[in-house]
């Protein structure tokens, strides 16, 4: 069967997500797991969306002979690297090489840049993949559910710092932060956070003395309610912007984020919440990454690796 790359075109949308729904929920319940997206197959519509919002003409689909959407794969072109998104191949064509292909897709768009991704520990097929695509390892994190009340939460406050809704002028800031504890820059991304009107984003900042040191966003959307992208300079304070995302928007929901895995503190306070670990992601690259510093927060919309 000849399978066929292509950039994915508006229509496509629907198509794609039932095939990020149906693929995703199909390789979880034959591992003995649950749906991830528990709402309908449009709601996965989510990722076409933001995802041409912010990189239109980087997202590729394969597909059969008969025309049908049968692999898929986001591609985010960032000032230091490359992010691949979210990877689909549909159950009928697992084995068929076309996340190879897909791959190979990420080697021709990045050019010199190195490869960034975020991967399920639990698909082993997958850490395979990359594997063998010439991507390493460098850090790994907890996937921790945190149910909120519906009332929100009273938690004390740590550090000597506040935690407020982040502005427009924080933007340089931020990318301060991410350059001093990544490695990175993705201008576009943050600019993204705080210009969204919707409310599907909140962006927060942890402030002393005029200066801050840490970040977190957030998204709140029946197909991922996630905390996420953000990163700061210690524990006490992930924890305080945590609890402000957790109160601010997501009361009555239990969110997930990906906690560092040698932060102890951190994901002990978490579990003390009421929190519970619920999978492993990895972090890898092909080519040169920063080991990661203070406490990152990667999510996986868009990728953050």
């Amino acid at each position: 069967m000849e399978i066929q790359l292509q950039v994915a075109q508006a229509q496509d949308r629907s198509e794609i997500a039932a095939l990020i729904h149906g693929s995703t929920n199909a390789w979880y319940r034959q591992h003995g797991m649950g749906d991830i997206f528990s709402a309908g197959a449009e709601s996965c519509g989510l990722f076409v969306d933001v995802y041409q919002q912010l990189d239109a003409g980087h997202h590729w689909i394969a597909r059969d002979e008969q025309g049908a959407i049968c692999g898929s794969c986001f591609f985010h072109p960032r000032e230091t690297h490359l992010g691949l998104g979210i990877m689909n191949v549909h159950p009928d064509y697992f084995g068929r090489g076309i996340a190879r292909r897909l791959l190979a897709k990420a080697d021709e768009l990045a050019g010199d840049l190195p490869v960034r991704l975020l991967s399920s520990a639990l698909n082993l097929d997958s850490y395979s993949l990359y594997q063998r695509g010439g991507f390493t390892p460098y850090a790994l994190y907890q996937d921790m559910a945190i149910p909120v009340p519906s009332q929100g939460l009273e938690l004390p406050r740590l550090t000597r710092g506040q935690v407020r809704a982040a502005r427009l002028d924080d933007l340089p800031a931020i990318l301060q932060l991410e350059r001093e504890l990544l490695g990175i820059e993705r201008q576009r991304d943050i600019a993204y956070f705080l210009n969204d009107t919707s409310g599907l984003w909140r962006v927060a900042v942890w402030e002393l003395d005029g200066r801050i040191g840490g970040y977190l966003a957030s998204v709140a959307h029946p197909a991922s309610r996630m905390l996420g992208p953000g990163c700061c300079h210690g524990e006490e304070i992930a924890l305080e912007l945590l609890g402000w995302m957790l109160d601010h928007h997501h009361r009555g929901a239990t969110p997930v984020v990906l906690v560092p895995t040698p932060c102890s503190a951190l994901s002990q306070a978490v579990l003390r919440w009421g929190g519970r670990i619920c999978e492993l992601h990895i972090a890898q690259v092909k080519g040169q990454a920063q080991p990661p510093g203070g406490v990152v927060m990667p999510s996986f919309l868009p990728e953050s690796g």
